[in-house]
């Protein structure tokens, strides 16, 4: 695990009593041990102590005992103050064991609340059991970070990196990753075929969702990462009615709405709606069948825009609705509303114009096509959307419909990844040219994830490139500064955070 602050409670008091709320069915003598003493000298021994979700808690009591030690065996064990019992009134074999040793050095995943920390010191030889208890308040202090749904062996779970570059107010050295914390908080549980991730618009219902295509998608509590709902149908709070297959999610930032695609169709979730939570079930309009992408354009009239492979067209997402942009001027550069070519990647980019690449298909052909939906309408008044410019590709090597493109939202930036290249792409000079990037990523990695990062009022916004690496064996999550006008990339402001499955998604929160 990556540098981490070790949290040293030295805080150690013997509770007699304390179990008389649970009930042990083991065969045991709970005779105190004779002649075994924990020495509590020079530690903090009163009060409730702090410990953090997620972070390091370190125990370490001396055990002096004068029996034979090799007879000793340890067990550690964290318990709510206020447990809820099962219908025996019994909590206590319930409890997992969170370590074996006489020091107590773990990550602490339970979620905020007050526990007894309590190490059970057994003679295997006598069957005699002793107690030693501490007690300890957990809170959580992650507000943010940078999410990673990452998968190894056909299993996903999420996890967290803190990095001071993304969380202004953390200190350096708290900086690191947290892994696996899904499946540590969530019992064990691994999510299976992960899709992507997301996060609700909706302060009263605020959370992070984990998209599946099988029914076990979850929406999980912001802070704690322990799921709360149930299944794909209830992340909303209400019955979707359909087959899990999401595809991708766009949070808009035109008031608390999110858009998904599920399955070629567009799927609607209007928080501000009367009584809660509503949807608005398949995003009605002509018939269509969406490629995987949202763009994200918020105009008076739309809220996003999404490519129809069935006619090869753009729409407009406006709510509850998709509708077709009017008819271009004869002139225009290219028709939004009939593009015969395969979509290959569609998102944002400076200025709110929408960037999309197209495959000539059945060629090698490939192409840039900008165009620009802000001003578009279909009011009394109608404006067309304008039809930018079209770049041909065919200075930038690599390129296929694997490869990966993302865009910057201050500057005309675009890089894409290739394999195990990273090229910056600089479609408006005259040479419409792909340029590789040296020396990175490291020997043996190929890239399977690329994102600009766009977070509005953040002082990173549209300045770092989040890279994701497989060597095989090994993700990492790479955040690479640039020039958010020229592009150019800061390789010595390389951050590199290891240890992961392979990347598939990554959401700041």
């Amino acid at each position: 695990m990556n540098k981490m602050r070790n949290i040293v409670w030295c805080l150690v008091f013997l509770v007699t009593g304390l179990w008389g709320c649970y009930d042990d069915k083991g065969n045991y003598d709970y005779k105190e041990l004779p002649g075994l003493e924990i020495d509590t000298t020079g530690l903090n021994i009163s009060g409730e102590k702090i410990a953090y979700q997620f972070q390091t808690l370190l125990v370490d009591p001396k055990i002096n005992y004068a029996g034979n030690k090799e007879d000793l065996s340890y067990s550690w064990r964290l318990y709510p103050t206020n447990p809820v019992l099962d219908a025996d009134k019994n909590r206590f074999d319930t409890i997992k064991p969170l370590a074996t040793t006489p020091v107590f050095n773990e990550v602490i995943y339970n979620a905020p609340d007050s526990y007894y920390l309590t190490l059970t010191v057994e003679d295997k030889s006598v069957d005699v059991k002793y107690y030693w208890t501490c007690k300890i308040k957990v809170e959580s202090e992650l507000t943010s970070g940078l999410c990673v749904l990452d998968e190894r062996d056909g299993e996903y779970d999420l996890n967290l990196i803190k990095s001071a570059r993304l969380i202004t107010n953390l200190n350096p050295e708290d900086e690191g990753a947290l892994y696996n914390i899904f499946s540590q908080v969530n019992d064990g549980e691994k999510i299976v075929d992960g899709r992507c991730l997301g996060l609700s618009g909706s302060s009263v219902l605020n959370g992070v969702y984990v998209f599946a295509k099988n029914s076990n998608s979850y929406k999980l509590n912001f802070n704690t990462f322990e799921s709360i709902t149930e299944g794909f149908g209830d992340l909303f709070t209400f019955s979707l009615g359909i087959i899990p297959d999401p595809a991708c999610f766009a949070r808009s930032t035109n008031g608390p709405t999110e858009l998904f695609i599920n399955d070629g169709l567009l799927y609607y979730v209007d928080h501000m709606a009367m009584g809660g939570a509503k949807t608005f079930g398949e995003v009605t309009g002509p018939v269509y069948d969406a490629a995987p992408f949202i763009a994200e354009v918020n105009t008076s009239t739309y809220t996003s825009v999404i490519f129809d492979k069935s006619q090869h067209r753009f729409l407009g997402a406006a709510r509850s609705s998709v509708k077709e942009f009017l008819n271009l001027p004869s002139d225009a550069v290219w028709n939004i509303n009939k593009v015969n070519k395969e979509l290959v990647y569609l998102g944002s980019g400076m200025d709110n114009e929408t960037y999309a690449v197209f495959n000539d298909e059945g060629t090698s052909n490939y192409y840039l096509y900008v165009a620009n939906f802000t001003e578009a309408s279909s009011d009394e008044n109608p404006t067309p959307a304008k039809a930018v410019a079209i770049y041909n590709m065919n200075n930038c090597p690599g390129v296929t419909n694997s490869t990966l493109f993302t865009f910057g939202n201050l500057g005309k930036v675009c890089y894409y990844a290739a394999g195990d290249k990273l090229y910056q792409y600089n479609y408006t000079e005259s040479a419409n040219k792909a340029n590789p990037i040296a020396d990175f990523p490291a020997a043996g990695e190929t890239i399977t994830y690329l994102k600009v990062f766009k977070q509005n009022n953040h002082v990173q916004n549209g300045k770092t490139l989040i890279v994701g690496t497989w060597n095989g064996t090994e993700g990492k999550v790479y955040l690479v500064n640039f020039n958010e006008v020229s592009g150019t990339l800061d390789l010595s402001s390389i951050q590199s955070f290891g240890q992961f499955g392979k990347i598939v998604d990554v959401l700041f929160k």
